[in-house]
């Protein structure tokens, strides 16, 4: 064989070659694999493009690729800034709602590629795109299921929770109501079935606000008074009416006030719910023996309160989900601290509402933790 009957016979080869994977492109129909000028017109078509977009070879060539595009799209310059990455790093890739001829939506994942010659000139580029309009509604449905799933889980945990919670202060009271009318109770065991009655009356009262104000709180019905309130008063009455709480546990109070004139804007009633939750808590976390810290002043132009305690701590991963409703560190039912995990999502959404924050700080178990809760001071009337 002569060279140059080599040299043709590779040609015809290559031009086999060619014809061979333009004819395997056209007609592949999973997917639209399609060309576009260096200007982003169409260039070629193949029948995965015509069976996903709608549109055949002659309704579409010598036309904008930004035509499957949606108006949102468009007027984010999304089509131009595309084709401009692919320009400088060679290829593209995004997920989102494209249009068909009939104007319909789909979701496509697709992919932009640059197309260069030997001298790195741009040519053109390649474009495919994949239909996962399917693909996507499974994934939601399927997700949807985990959320009512999930949902279902919670509901069940909560009214677990919730029966647990009145369950153990009603069998006190019921106990204790039982001794007192059966009349054969010394005076000191009566004053000592008095007063549990008393706190678990109390603990029972708690547990229906927290669940009150919850509902008022996700129907908007939580209303907020507003007048001048001196935080630092509120304060100094809610760690003395703690105190013989964290006394019966042998849990020591320390204050630090720093003296100010500064008052907030706000519901005096629920700033001392707030004050009063971070306190119970860090009493009812904190073993016997232990410390709490209450300090409150003055920062800038907020009232800082901070209630520090050598309690159990809070590991790392649940310091995202703390203030969220019916969270502790423990989740399981027959916690020893009990409680129903409202009082801090309450503590939250009051705060909020006061145009303050709430953040908690711990260094993981058994490290203890802080509870910060800023107020923003009210201008001078």
């Amino acid at each position: 064989m002569t060279d140059e009957t080599k040299h043709a016979a590779q040609a015809r080869a290559l031009l086999d070659s060619e014809e061979g994977f333009r004819l395997l492109i056209e007609s592949v129909r999973e997917y639209a694999i399609f060309m576009l000028d260096s200007g982003g017109y169409v260039a070629s078509w193949n029948a995965g493009a015509e069976r996903i977009k709608g549109y055949r070879a002659h309704e579409i060539i010598g036309r904008h690729f930004s035509t499957f595009y949606a108006a949102e799209d468009l007027a984010a310059a999304k089509p131009a800034r595309h084709l401009e990455i692919a320009r400088e790093q060679g290829r593209v890739e995004d997920e989102g709602w494209r249009l068909r001829k009939d104007g319909g939506r789909f979701w496509a994942n697709v992919v932009i590629t640059a197309l260069r010659d030997a001298q790195g000139n741009i040519r053109g580029f390649a474009k495919l795109t994949r239909d996962l309009t399917d693909q996507r509604a499974r994934e939601e449905a399927e997700g949807r299921a985990a959320l009512a799933s999930e949902a279902s889980r919670l509901k069940d945990d909560f009214l677990a929770i919730v029966s647990h919670e009145l369950r153990t202060p009603l069998n006190v009271i019921q106990g204790q109501a039982t001794r007192l009318r059966a009349g054969n109770l010394s005076h000191e065991d009566q004053e000592r079935a008095w007063a549990s009655l008393h706190r678990n009356l109390q603990l029972q009262t708690r547990i229906i606000e927290d669940l009150l104000d919850v509902s008022r709180i996700v129907s908007g019905k939580l209303a907020l008074r507003r007048e001048r309130v001196d935080v630092l008063s509120l304060v100094k009455e809610a760690v003395d009416e703690v105190q013989t709480a964290a006394a019966a546990k042998d849990v020591t109070v320390t204050k630090e006030y720093e003296p100010t004139d500064a008052r907030v804007m706000g519901d005096p009633l629920r700033l001392r719910q707030i004050v009063a939750n971070l306190l119970s808590n860090a009493v009812k976390f904190t073993p016997s023996g232990g410390r709490v810290a209450v300090a409150c002043r003055r920062v800038n132009d907020e009232i800082l309160l901070q209630v520090s305690d050598t309690g159990v701590g809070i590991a790392s991963e649940l310091l995202g989900t703390l203030f969220e409703r019916f969270t502790q560190g423990d989740s399981s039912v027959r916690r020893e601290s009990g409680g129903l995990g409202l009082g801090l999502a309450i503590a939250r959404e009051l705060t909020t509402r006061h145009g303050g924050s709430i953040e908690a700080i711990s260094g993981g178990k058994g490290q203890g933790a802080t509870f910060a809760m800023r107020l923003p001071i009210a201008a001078e009337s």
